[in-house]
């Protein structure tokens, strides 16, 4: 919404090219409150109530409902009361969101028109208009593995966009020096710089810029949490935080304790978040200095319902500041990074090397050293017997022994 001097908070498709990433999604309102989903679907599902409980932005984030357990993901028997038959569950909407979409489904932002997608980055080769073939058809150029270890390999990543210019209500806005990581596409203001005061109104209608030195922490965070909770098998896995069941974690991850501090935290926050709040890049803008403590969030529990009465206090403890345009989420880096990371790689780069070894003397008298970049292909290795698209139940024998092809690219010999 926007008025004379008022700001934005969400926004609505502007063209066929708007949506790249899931993470586009996050201002859609999925989670509208007081519904019965038995009303639409013929299903199980208990009904559910909201009551103004819902996250601003449930999808890309990875926040724990205060309202249940860090090891849940739905609530149903509340404290104090009765368990009732015709009672309401209260659902972690953000979690079950990202665990629904993340891995399912993708935007193609295939443009009919220009026979070409809107995101510069796919690749179309026998493209299908398939809901769920059109996938077989695309290729992501220079596709990021988000269980890089590379501290330079993410500072690059995330400062893909460096100078970028950004069209303002209020103007054109561009620095060289830094990155701009926005909440909607057209902020109604300029880059946020000082979070103190959360009744100013510069802390809701600007947008956000990191420095080279933000970026540069924020990618060892990155790596710190790669490594702790790693390798992600998923893009749901990376997304969310992490449940205390072994069918949610990776080895890793499966060490953590709730009672520990990186254990607990795992289990309020997705890795993206964590490395945030771990870089400290919102408080530079003194968003530290205006915070919920723990007497505001007691009084709030005691004020409350009975039902609502056993809050997580750490999952409810932050900044004012938090979720405003100008401070940083994991949302706002899936906006930004969504349509161009995965959880594996395709394409590889293989090192070679041989020596000839004099049989009486055991001298190497020859060395040959190369390299070759090898790419997976979505058509099988028997293509004439299976679609890239069938099920492994209905694949060959070959083709479930030895799975899809494997295409040399590049070849060379190293001096």
């Amino acid at each position: 919404m926007i008025a004379d001097g008022g700001f934005v908070l969400f926004e609505a498709p502007t063209d066929a090219g708007y949506f790249l990433s899931i993470a586009d999604l996050a201002h859609a309102n999925l989670s509208q409150p007081f519904i019965n989903p038995n009303k639409y679907y013929n299903n199980p599902l208990k009904t559910y109530s909201a009551q103004n409980s819902w996250p601003a932005y449930a999808i890309g984030n990875s926040l724990q409902d205060p309202r249940i357990p860090a090891n849940l993901t739905a609530r149903y028997e509340w404290p104090n009361s009765n368990p009732d038959p015709n009672g309401y569950y209260h659902y972690d909407v953000s979690y079950l969101l990202n665990d629904a979409l993340w891995d399912a489904y993708f935007f193609s932002a295939y443009d009919t028109a220009e026979n070409e997608s809107a995101n510069p980055r796919h690749a179309l080769s026998n493209f299908n208009f398939g809901f769920d073939t059109s996938a077989a058809g695309i290729y992501i150029e220079g596709a990021f593995n988000v269980n890089s270890t590379s501290v330079r390999a993410w500072k690059a990543f995330l400062a893909s966009a460096l100078a970028a210019a950004v069209e303002s209500r209020s103007g054109e806005f561009s620095d060289s020096d830094t990155t701009p990581f926005l909440r909607v596409a057209q902020p109604n203001g300029e880059p946020a710089s000082d979070l103190r005061n959360t009744h100013e109104d510069a802390v809701y209608n600007g947008f956000l810029t990191l420095s080279s030195t933000d970026i540069d922490r924020l990618a060892q965070a990155i790596v710190e949490q790669v490594k702790k909770r790693g390798p992600f098998i998923s893009m749901s896995h990376f997304v969310n935080r992490v449940l205390d069941d072994a069918d949610y974690r990776s080895e890793r991850e499966s060490d953590y304790q709730s009672s520990d501090a990186d254990g607990a935290r795992a289990m309020m926050v997705g890795a993206l978040q964590a490395a945030i709040d771990l870089s400290e890049i919102n408080l530079r803008n003194g968003a530290g200095e205006d915070r919920f403590n723990d007497a505001e969030v007691q009084l709030i529990q005691t004020d409350l319902e009975a039902f609502y009465r056993e809050l997580d206090i750490a999952a409810s403890i932050g900044d004012r500041a938090a979720g405003t345009p100008g401070y940083l989420t994991q949302l706002d880096l899936l906006d930004a990074i969504g349509p161009y990371i995965s959880t594996r790689s395709d394409t590889f780069v293989i090192h070679a090397y041989g020596e000839s070894i004099n049989p009486l003397t055991d001298e190497v008298q020859a060395t040959a050293r190369c390299k070759a970049t090898v790419q997976r292909l979505p058509e099988f290795v028997e293509d004439r017997a299976n679609s890239a698209t069938d099920n492994y139940a209905d694949l060959s024998t070959q083709n479930q022994t030895f799975g899809r092809k494997f295409r040399i690219i590049d070849f060379q010999w190293i001096d």
